[in-house]
Order: structure tokens, then C-alpha cells, then sequence
């Protein structure tokens, strides 16, 4: 019952606007500001370890986290991983096991387009999985978008490639019908399997009226609750389950400043390098900012 309440409420707070851009307080107006201090310094920092090509992380799960940092203004040049039009691999220098999975585009690509608005990388991306597509005995389509062929890991399933497509149109391009492929939220899921979870839920929202709770499932909004009940510490999950609730984002902030660039939380899958948590120390950072903009 008290679920349910919760959603109605947050339901009609978001028909009427109530989770507009927030308005600096006297009390939380110096916290702003001292986390877009940290956010810069954290962003500079990181920017000084990059190579060639922008990237601050090189393992095979580069294209992740290097996204990431694209996403809010860092270095990274995500071309510079692009085999062919549209085809990337996880890092530029290849080697990889596998050259792709549905992790890279989730966790990485996604972020990137939206939050820079570069519409042609997802425009290229789904041209290549069209050329690439396979069709299921039930009419049911899927996209090989790597190697080796076969391997479930690099195959997009409908739902992802509705989340492609919703996201071109957001972004002004065609409105192709395979949009409405429905997104699916199991629950249950934790460490990284929720962590792409939530990642996916955020695209869907950001995506949706500015991201209004009314234009996301009802699901969805109890894997927000289910993810950020069982990491109350991790500022990502903390500044969703705020967004979709009270849209008090203090204790986000307060996350963010008590451990700056070394997010708390235990999803991240990463080689143990410092630049993957700064990564996405910074992206929780810059969606909380964002709403003080």
C-alpha cells in the first residue's frame, strides 16, 4: 500500500511539473556549489591521464567508461574505436576476446549520444545492426553488432534496439516503428546485470518528456526503489530514486561530496583502475547538477 501511495503521489507531482529544474536554497546553495567545484576538478583531473585519443581507461571494457566521460564533456574521442561505420570495438587497440557486447552500448554509447546530443553515432550504430539483422522464427529481430558470431554478448535483443530508436527520434531523427519494442525489467538483478538495469531505465526516462515518471513503466519504477534499497550508497541510484520521488536530491550531493571521484558503489565492474569510478563518479555528479541548471 505504501508503494503504491508513493507512486500515485510521485505520479501527480510529475503531471503538474513538480519535477521541474530545482532552485538553489539557502540551504543547500553552498553544497551546489561545492559539488560543481569538485565536479570540475574531478573532471580536469581525469582529463590530465588520457592518451591519444581522449580515452582514460583501455581495458575491454573501455568503450564503458571512456562513454561515461564523453557524456559529460570529458576527452574521449569514441570514433577512434569505430571499425567501420557504425561497428565499434570496446577499445581501439582491439585484442579483445570479443569485439562488442550490448554492455558497451548501455553503459557507454547510449550516455554519450544523449547527453551530447550526437545523434549520427546511434544513426550509423543502427544502420550497421540493420545490415546485420537476424530474424527469429517468430518474426522477432535481433542485431549481430560483433564478433564472434554467435556469441549471445554481442547480439542486441528488441528491446535495446527500441531504446536506439526511441533515442534517434528524441534526438530529431525518423521515427522508426521498432521503437515500440517494450523495454523488460526482470527484478532480482544486482551488481553489474543492475547497474545496465538502471541504466537503461535512466535512458528510457531522459528520453520521455524530459524524463517525467508518467512516461515510464510502473516496473520500472520499483526496480529504481528495489536497486536503490539494496545500495542506498551509490549516488546514481540515489539520484534516481530521488528524481522519481520527493525530488530532494541533498542526500545524492551528500553521497558525491563525502567521497569525491570513488562512488560507493559495489556494481561498477572495472579493472580496478580509479578511472572507471571517476567516470562514474562524475556522470552521477553531472545528472544531479543538471538539475540545478
Amino acid at each position: 500500500m505504501k508503494k503504491a501511495t508513493l507512486l500515485l503521489i510521485a505520479l501527480t507531482f510529475a503531471g503538474c511539473g513538480y519535477f521541474d529544474k530545482k532552485e538553489e536554497s539557502p540551504d543547500n546553495i553552498g553544497d551546489v556549489n561545492d559539488l560543481r567545484a569538485e565536479f570540475d576538478a574531478q573532471k580536469h583531473r581525469l582529463g590530465e591521464t588520457a592518451d591519444e585519443n581522449g580515452w582514460i581507461v583501455n581495458d575491454c571494457d573501455g568503450f564503458e567508461w571512456n562513454g561515461l566521460f564523453a557524456a559529460v564533456g570529458g576527452t574521449p574521442d569514441l570514433y577512434a574505436a569505430e571499425i567501420e561505420p557504425g561497428k565499434f570495438h570496446r577499445r581501439p587497440s582491439g585484442n579483445c576476446s570479443y569485439t562488442w557486447s550490448r554492455d558497451m552500448c548501455i553503459n557507454g554509447m547510449l550516455p554519450y549520444a544523449l547527453m551530447t546530443r550526437d545523434r549520427q553515432i546511434l544513426e550509423d550504430h543502427a544502420a550497421y545492426g540493420e545490415a546485420n539483422k537476424v530474424i527469429d522464427s517468430t518474426g522477432v529481430p535481433a542485431w549481430q553488432m560483433g564478433e564472434p558470431l554467435g556469441d549471445l554478448r554481442t547480439v542486441y535483443t528488441p528491446s535495446l534496439i527500441g531504446i536506439i530508436y526511441e533515442a534517434i527520434a528524441w534526438l530529431g531523427g525518423p521515427d522508426n516503428t521498432q521503437r515500440g519494442w517494450p523495454p523488460v525489467y526482470p527484478s532480482g538483478l544486482d551488481d553489474f546485470k543492475a547497474m545496465l538495469q538502471m541504466r537503461e531505465i535512466w535512458a528510457r526516462s531522459y528520453t520521455s518528456t524530459n524524463g517525467d515518471l508518467a512516461q515510464i513503466r510502473r516496473v520500472a519504477f520499483e526496480r529504481i526503489e528495489e536497486h536503490a534499497a539494496r545500495e542506498p550508497d551509490c549516488p546514481f541510484y540515489e539520484y534516481m530514486h530521488a528524481k522519481y520521488t520527493d525530488g530532494d536530491f541533498q542526500d545524492a550531493i551528500n553521497l558525491l561530496l563525502a567521497n569525491p571521484g570513488a562512488p560507493a558503489c559495489q556494481s561498477i565492474r572495472c579493472d580496478g583502475s580509479e578511472a572507471c569510478f571517476q567516470a562514474e563518479w562524475l556522470w552521477a555528479a553531472k545528472l544531479v547538477l543538471s538539475e540545478f541548471e
